[in-house]
Protein backbone atom coordinates (compact mmCIF):
# COMPACT_ATOMS: atom_id res chain seq x y z
CA UNK A 1 0.00 0.00 0.00
CA UNK A 2 1.10 3.87 -0.66
CA UNK A 3 0.35 6.79 1.27
CA UNK A 4 -1.46 8.16 -2.15
CA UNK A 5 -3.75 5.48 -1.55
CA UNK A 6 -4.56 6.69 2.18
CA UNK A 7 -7.55 8.98 0.74
CA UNK A 8 -9.44 6.05 -0.55
CA UNK A 9 -10.02 4.96 3.32
CA UNK A 10 -12.52 5.82 5.78
CA UNK A 11 -12.38 9.31 7.32
CA UNK A 12 -12.24 7.97 10.41
CA UNK A 13 -9.20 5.79 9.65
CA UNK A 14 -7.51 8.62 7.66
CA UNK A 15 -7.67 10.77 11.15
CA UNK A 16 -6.40 8.05 12.45
CA UNK A 17 -3.12 7.50 10.50
CA UNK A 18 -2.38 11.53 10.88
CA UNK A 19 -2.93 11.30 14.45
CA UNK A 20 -0.34 8.37 14.40
CA UNK A 21 1.91 10.01 12.58
CA UNK A 22 1.69 13.53 14.03
CA UNK A 23 0.97 13.22 17.40
CA UNK A 24 2.56 8.99 18.16
CA UNK A 25 5.74 10.15 15.95
CA UNK A 26 5.47 6.62 14.10
CA UNK A 27 7.52 6.23 11.07
CA UNK A 28 6.06 6.33 7.86
CA UNK A 29 6.74 2.66 7.26
CA UNK A 30 4.80 1.78 10.45
CA UNK A 31 1.51 4.28 9.34
CA UNK A 32 1.49 2.34 6.18
CA UNK A 33 0.94 -0.95 8.20
CA UNK A 34 -1.28 0.42 10.01
CA UNK A 35 -3.12 1.67 7.28
CA UNK A 36 -2.96 -1.92 5.41
CA UNK A 37 -4.32 -3.67 8.11
CA UNK A 38 -7.34 -1.54 8.52
CA UNK A 39 -8.08 -1.73 4.75
CA UNK A 40 -7.90 -5.39 5.03
CA UNK A 41 -10.40 -5.25 7.83
CA UNK A 42 -12.70 -2.74 6.44
CA UNK A 43 -12.72 -4.48 2.83
CA UNK A 44 -13.74 -7.48 5.02
CA UNK A 45 -16.28 -5.64 7.00
CA UNK A 46 -18.22 -3.98 3.87
CA UNK A 47 -19.07 -7.33 2.03
CA UNK A 48 -19.83 -8.93 5.38
CA UNK A 49 -22.87 -6.42 6.02
CA UNK A 50 -23.28 -6.10 2.44
CA UNK A 51 -22.10 -2.63 1.50
CA UNK A 52 -20.34 -4.67 -1.75
CA UNK A 53 -21.43 -8.38 -2.90
CA UNK A 54 -18.68 -10.66 -2.16
CA UNK A 55 -16.95 -11.39 -5.34
CA UNK A 56 -16.16 -7.54 -5.65
CA UNK A 57 -12.80 -6.85 -6.08
CA UNK A 58 -11.16 -5.36 -3.59
CA UNK A 59 -9.69 -2.59 -5.70
CA UNK A 60 -13.36 -1.97 -7.17
CA UNK A 61 -14.26 -1.17 -3.33
CA UNK A 62 -14.47 2.75 -2.12
CA UNK A 63 -14.30 2.36 1.37
CA UNK A 64 -14.87 6.21 2.25
CA UNK A 65 -18.71 5.94 2.51
CA UNK A 66 -17.95 3.25 5.77
CA UNK A 67 -18.64 6.68 8.68
CA UNK A 68 -18.97 6.57 12.20
CA UNK A 69 -22.87 4.62 11.77
CA UNK A 70 -21.42 1.76 10.19
CA UNK A 71 -18.45 2.06 12.46
CA UNK A 72 -20.71 1.50 15.84
CA UNK A 73 -22.02 -1.65 14.07
CA UNK A 74 -18.97 -3.37 14.44
CA UNK A 75 -18.74 -6.17 17.28
CA UNK A 76 -16.20 -8.19 18.68
CA UNK A 77 -17.48 -11.18 16.92
CA UNK A 78 -16.90 -9.54 14.00
CA UNK A 79 -13.39 -8.84 14.92
CA UNK A 80 -13.47 -12.39 15.54
CA UNK A 81 -14.87 -13.65 11.66
CA UNK A 82 -12.29 -11.44 10.07
CA UNK A 83 -9.07 -13.25 11.97
CA UNK A 84 -10.52 -16.54 10.97
CA UNK A 85 -11.04 -15.48 7.49
CA UNK A 86 -7.13 -13.95 7.66
CA UNK A 87 -6.72 -17.32 8.78
CA UNK A 88 -8.39 -19.75 6.35
CA UNK A 89 -8.85 -17.51 3.14
CA UNK A 90 -5.71 -14.80 3.24
CA UNK A 91 -3.63 -18.05 4.66
CA UNK A 92 -2.11 -15.58 7.47
CA UNK A 93 0.33 -16.67 10.01
CA UNK A 94 -0.59 -16.06 13.63
CA UNK A 95 2.63 -13.00 13.45
CA UNK A 96 0.11 -11.69 10.91
CA UNK A 97 -3.09 -11.88 12.58
CA UNK A 98 -1.67 -11.10 15.21
CA UNK A 99 -0.06 -7.41 13.87
CA UNK A 100 -3.92 -6.97 12.37
CA UNK A 101 -5.49 -7.15 16.31
CA UNK A 102 -2.99 -4.43 17.19
CA UNK A 103 -4.03 -2.14 14.59
CA UNK A 104 -7.54 -2.80 15.24
CA UNK A 105 -7.31 -2.56 18.91
CA UNK A 106 -5.41 0.60 18.58
CA UNK A 107 -8.01 2.23 16.08
CA UNK A 108 -10.99 1.34 18.57
CA UNK A 109 -8.79 2.86 21.49
CA UNK A 110 -8.33 6.05 19.80
CA UNK A 111 -12.27 6.15 18.77
CA UNK A 112 -13.13 5.60 22.41
CA UNK A 113 -11.06 7.77 24.43
CA UNK A 114 -9.27 10.13 22.38
CA UNK A 115 -12.00 11.19 20.05
CA UNK A 116 -15.11 10.15 21.97
CA UNK A 117 -16.82 8.73 19.22
CA UNK A 118 -17.91 5.43 21.02
CA UNK A 119 -19.58 5.17 24.00
CA UNK A 120 -17.79 1.94 24.84
CA UNK A 121 -14.90 0.29 22.99
CA UNK A 122 -16.18 -3.18 21.42
CA UNK A 123 -12.54 -4.49 21.05
CA UNK A 124 -11.45 -4.08 24.45
CA UNK A 125 -11.11 -7.71 25.21
CA UNK A 126 -9.91 -8.44 21.59
CA UNK A 127 -7.42 -11.25 21.77
CA UNK A 128 -4.53 -12.04 19.84
CA UNK A 129 -3.05 -15.58 18.73
CA UNK A 130 -0.08 -16.46 20.37
CA UNK A 131 3.08 -15.83 18.37
CA UNK A 132 6.18 -18.25 18.40
CA UNK A 133 9.30 -16.39 19.29
CA UNK A 134 12.20 -17.87 17.05
CA UNK A 135 15.87 -17.01 17.20
CA UNK A 136 17.25 -14.38 14.75
CA UNK A 137 19.00 -15.57 11.68
CA UNK A 138 23.27 -14.39 12.72
CA UNK A 139 26.13 -14.69 10.58
CA UNK A 140 29.09 -16.69 11.93
CA UNK A 141 32.26 -14.90 12.82
CA UNK A 142 34.17 -16.67 10.24
CA UNK A 143 31.58 -14.85 7.54
CA UNK A 144 32.00 -11.33 9.30
CA UNK A 145 35.32 -12.04 8.88
CA UNK A 146 35.54 -12.34 5.19
CA UNK A 147 32.82 -9.87 4.47
CA UNK A 148 34.81 -7.29 6.05
CA UNK A 149 38.15 -8.91 4.37
CA UNK A 150 36.44 -8.37 0.84
CA UNK A 151 35.49 -4.50 0.93
CA UNK A 152 37.09 -2.56 -1.72
CA UNK A 153 36.68 0.11 -3.99
CA UNK A 154 36.34 3.59 -3.79
CA UNK A 155 34.05 4.30 -1.00
CA UNK A 156 36.01 1.35 1.26
CA UNK A 157 36.18 2.99 4.30
CA UNK A 158 32.88 4.20 4.32
CA UNK A 159 31.18 0.68 3.01
CA UNK A 160 33.80 -0.91 6.04
CA UNK A 161 32.73 1.57 8.69
CA UNK A 162 28.96 0.60 7.86
CA UNK A 163 29.54 -3.23 7.70
CA UNK A 164 31.40 -2.86 11.14
CA UNK A 165 28.45 -1.10 12.86
CA UNK A 166 25.97 -3.17 11.99
CA UNK A 167 27.94 -6.36 12.94
CA UNK A 168 28.95 -4.66 16.45
CA UNK A 169 25.80 -2.36 17.61
CA UNK A 170 22.79 -4.87 16.94
CA UNK A 171 21.01 -1.76 14.82
CA UNK A 172 18.69 -1.67 12.34
CA UNK A 173 19.61 -0.63 8.95
CA UNK A 174 17.25 2.23 8.95
CA UNK A 175 18.90 2.94 12.03
CA UNK A 176 22.43 3.15 10.60
CA UNK A 177 21.27 5.15 7.92
CA UNK A 178 19.67 7.65 9.84
CA UNK A 179 22.65 8.27 12.09
CA UNK A 180 24.23 12.16 12.03
CA UNK A 181 27.48 12.28 12.77
CA UNK A 182 26.97 14.92 15.71
CA UNK A 183 25.51 11.12 17.03
CA UNK A 184 28.40 10.07 18.11
CA UNK A 185 29.91 11.54 21.25
CA UNK A 186 32.81 12.55 22.96
CA UNK A 187 32.37 9.58 25.26
CA UNK A 188 32.60 6.78 22.55
CA UNK A 189 29.13 6.36 22.51
CA UNK A 190 26.56 6.25 19.71
CA UNK A 191 22.94 7.77 20.06
CA UNK A 192 20.66 5.37 17.89
CA UNK A 193 16.95 6.90 17.10
CA UNK A 194 14.88 3.99 16.71
CA UNK A 195 11.09 3.37 15.93
CA UNK A 196 9.41 5.38 17.18
CA UNK A 197 11.76 8.22 17.27
CA UNK A 198 13.34 6.42 20.76
CA UNK A 199 17.07 7.04 21.37
CA UNK A 200 18.87 4.47 23.03
CA UNK A 201 22.99 5.11 23.32
CA UNK A 202 25.20 1.90 22.72
CA UNK A 203 29.12 2.32 23.60
CA UNK A 204 31.55 2.02 20.82
CA UNK A 205 34.53 -0.77 20.85
CA UNK A 206 37.91 -0.18 19.40
CA UNK A 207 36.55 -1.63 16.12
CA UNK A 208 34.23 0.81 15.45
CA UNK A 209 35.80 3.58 16.52
CA UNK A 210 39.04 2.64 14.34
CA UNK A 211 36.62 2.43 11.31
CA UNK A 212 34.77 5.43 11.63
CA UNK A 213 37.71 7.53 12.40
CA UNK A 214 39.04 5.81 9.21
CA UNK A 215 35.97 7.05 7.44
CA UNK A 216 35.53 10.50 8.48
CA UNK A 217 39.28 11.22 7.71
CA UNK A 218 37.81 10.78 3.99
CA UNK A 219 34.36 11.65 4.37
CA UNK A 220 33.39 14.62 2.13
CA UNK A 221 32.86 18.27 4.01
CA UNK A 222 33.53 21.34 1.16
CA UNK A 223 29.78 22.09 0.09
CA UNK A 224 28.30 18.92 2.16
CA UNK A 225 24.61 20.41 3.67
CA UNK A 226 23.80 17.14 5.20
CA UNK A 227 24.79 15.98 8.76
CA UNK A 228 24.75 12.21 7.97
CA UNK A 229 27.35 10.14 8.87
CA UNK A 230 27.36 8.31 5.84
CA UNK A 231 27.20 9.85 2.54
CA UNK A 232 26.19 8.61 -0.71
CA UNK A 233 28.39 9.13 -4.21
CA UNK A 234 26.05 12.31 -4.50
CA UNK A 235 27.34 13.37 -0.88
CA UNK A 236 23.91 12.69 0.02
CA UNK A 237 21.91 10.51 2.91
CA UNK A 238 22.28 6.96 1.94
CA UNK A 239 19.09 5.54 1.00
CA UNK A 240 18.72 1.71 2.73
CA UNK A 241 16.70 0.65 -0.30
CA UNK A 242 18.78 -2.28 -2.25
CA UNK A 243 19.83 -0.92 -5.03
CA UNK A 244 19.11 -2.34 -8.52
CA UNK A 245 22.25 -1.84 -9.38
CA UNK A 246 24.16 -2.56 -6.53
CA UNK A 247 27.27 -0.18 -5.79
CA UNK A 248 28.72 -1.86 -3.13
CA UNK A 249 31.68 -4.21 -4.26
CA UNK A 250 30.95 -6.48 -1.10
CA UNK A 251 28.37 -7.63 -2.95
CA UNK A 252 29.89 -8.29 -6.24
CA UNK A 253 29.69 -11.67 -8.02
CA UNK A 254 30.59 -14.69 -5.69
CA UNK A 255 31.30 -12.69 -2.59
CA UNK A 256 27.90 -12.64 -1.20
CA UNK A 257 25.09 -15.21 -1.77
CA UNK A 258 22.06 -14.56 0.88
CA UNK A 259 20.65 -10.99 1.95
CA UNK A 260 19.00 -10.90 5.44
CA UNK A 261 16.75 -8.00 6.39
CA UNK A 262 13.83 -7.47 8.90
CA UNK A 263 11.30 -7.65 6.31
CA UNK A 264 12.80 -10.79 4.35
CA UNK A 265 15.66 -12.87 2.97
CA UNK A 266 16.79 -12.81 -0.52
CA UNK A 267 19.16 -15.22 -2.40
CA UNK A 268 21.53 -13.90 -4.81
CA UNK A 269 21.29 -15.88 -7.82
CA UNK A 270 22.58 -15.84 -11.52
CA UNK A 271 18.80 -14.78 -12.87
CA UNK A 272 18.77 -12.22 -9.49
CA UNK A 273 17.22 -12.05 -6.30
CA UNK A 274 14.63 -14.32 -4.96
CA UNK A 275 13.07 -14.27 -1.91
CA UNK A 276 13.22 -17.18 0.01
CA UNK A 277 11.87 -16.56 3.61
CA UNK A 278 9.45 -13.31 4.51
CA UNK A 279 8.92 -11.72 7.84
CA UNK A 280 5.09 -12.92 8.42
CA UNK A 281 4.29 -8.85 9.64
CA UNK A 282 5.02 -7.88 6.21
CA UNK A 283 3.46 -8.18 2.68
CA UNK A 284 5.11 -9.32 -0.40
CA UNK A 285 3.75 -5.77 -1.68
CA UNK A 286 5.07 -4.09 1.25
CA UNK A 287 8.61 -5.01 0.17
CA UNK A 288 8.28 -4.11 -3.35
CA UNK A 289 7.77 -0.66 -2.27
CA UNK A 290 10.81 -0.96 0.14
CA UNK A 291 13.12 -2.50 -2.09
CA UNK A 292 14.34 -0.50 -5.57
CA UNK A 293 15.46 -3.42 -6.66
CA UNK A 294 13.29 -6.37 -9.05
CA UNK A 295 13.12 -9.83 -7.07
CA UNK A 296 11.19 -13.19 -7.61
CA UNK A 297 8.93 -14.75 -4.94
CA UNK A 298 10.34 -18.62 -4.09
CA UNK A 299 7.20 -20.80 -5.43
CA UNK A 300 8.07 -22.58 -1.83
CA UNK A 301 8.13 -19.10 0.22
CA UNK A 302 8.73 -19.49 4.00
CA UNK A 303 8.57 -17.62 7.17
CA UNK A 304 11.50 -16.46 8.80
CA UNK A 305 9.67 -17.55 12.21
CA UNK A 306 10.10 -21.11 11.20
Amino acid sequence: MKKAEFGQLPMPVQDYLLYLEAIKGHSELSVIEYASDLRTFFRYLAKEKNLYPPDTPDDQMDLRQINMEFIKTITLSDAYQFLIYCKNQRGNAEATRARRVIAIRRFFIYLTDNRHLLEENPMKVLDAPKTKKALPKYMTLEEARHLLSVVDGKHKERDYAILTLLLNCGMRLSELVSIDYNDIKSNDTLVITGKGNKERTVYLNDACKSAVSAYMRVRPHDGVKDRALFLSSRNQRINPKIFEKCRLPLTASHCVNKIITEMCVFEVTDKGLLMTEINPEFTVDQIKEATAAPFEVAVDLKSMLD
